[in-house]
Formats: C-alpha cells, structure tokens, sequence
C-alpha cells in the first residue's frame, strides 16, 4: 500500500508533544484495552468474553448510527443480521455442550 500511496517520502517532525501524543494513543488506545479485555475473560470466562467480543462490530455500529449520523446500507443490515445469527449458534452450542 505505501507504495501506492508513497507515504514513506512524508517528511515527519518529531516533536516532544507528538511523542506524548503518540504514546498517549499507544498505551490509551491499545494496552488498557488488551488488559480490560484479558480481566473480562478471566472474570466471565472464555465462551461468555467471546461473545461479548462478537457483539461489538454491532454495538459500534449502533452507536455510529446515533452519535455520527452514519447511514447504513442493505448489506450492512444484513451483515449485522450475520453477525448477530453466528452469535446465536455459537450461544447456542455452548448451551449444548453445558447440558
């Protein structure tokens, strides 16, 4: 891609403030995220965390919807409709296998 795009010819200053910045976004962005995340699976569990991290494509969306005034398309409605019926299988057979 950057070589389509060519953004590694960017000419990029390296300030202290866009290096806080950038490690602001690194450890707010990723790290607390991979460790609440962790925490979750450890307190629900691995087939309950999985579920949960199944709905968030929808609930984002949601969310875009009400907050970003996004529009959503036919095939949008029905990936959402995918996502939430694998959801259910999933649920489903965990339910099986627990009887």
């Amino acid at each position: 891609m950057c070589i389509i795009t060519k953004s590694y010819s960017v000419n990029v200053a390296f300030t202290p403030k866009s290096v806080i910045l950038v490690t602001g976004i690194t450890i707010l962005g990723t790290l607390v995220p991979f460790l609440l995340y962790g925490f979750g699976v450890r307190l629900l569990g691995n087939v309950k965390a999985s579920l949960f991290a199944t709905v968030e494509p929808v609930v984002s969306a949601i969310l875009a919807f009400f907050i970003a005034d996004v529009t959503f398309t036919a095939i949008d409605l029905f990936g959402f409709v995918c996502i939430l019926g694998a959801i259910q299988v999933v649920a489903f057979h965990s339910l099986k296998k627990a009887e």
